[in-house]
């Protein structure tokens, strides 16, 4: 697993009007790129409304499926998401992280690598 940190646009046609994606991890072993990014459906700029998660071949890095993992309204009572991040990648799923800023806890999702199906939400505790 190659993790690189770094920033780059992610245009995914329509659906979103905003997309800054913060962290991309590759697995060696097949090829496959999953990046996390802040999106919005409803403004531009750097607004915090979702955590999507992308996934492609890195040999066809058009070809990309993506799903919603986190959205502000639904998982967080409107608080605004920072902080997205992949920590955990393993055979049959991708742990995608973000925090509520209202309340400054850390959450997580596994989401699946094959038919991106995406997990409960879980309390990251220390």
């Amino acid at each position: 697993m190659n993790s690189l940190g770094t920033h780059f646009m992610i245009n995914n046609g329509l659906k979103e009007m905003a997309a800054n994606a913060v962290e991309l991890v590759v697995d060696n072993m097949t090829g496959i790129a999953y990046a996390v990014y802040l999106s919005s459906e409803t403004s531009f700029g750097e607004s915090c409304d979702l955590v999507n998660l992308a996934k492609f071949n890195i040999l066809q890095p058009t070809n990309v499926e993506w799903v919603t993992v986190f959205d502000r309204n639904y998982d967080f009572n409107g608080a605004r998401l920072s902080e997205c991040n992949v920590i955990d990648l393993n055979a049959d799923t991708v742990r995608v992280f973000a925090v509520n800023l209202g309340t400054l806890q850390y959450y997580f999702k596994d989401v699946n690598k094959r038919d991106l199906s995406v997990g409960p939400m879980q309390e990251v505790k220390f």
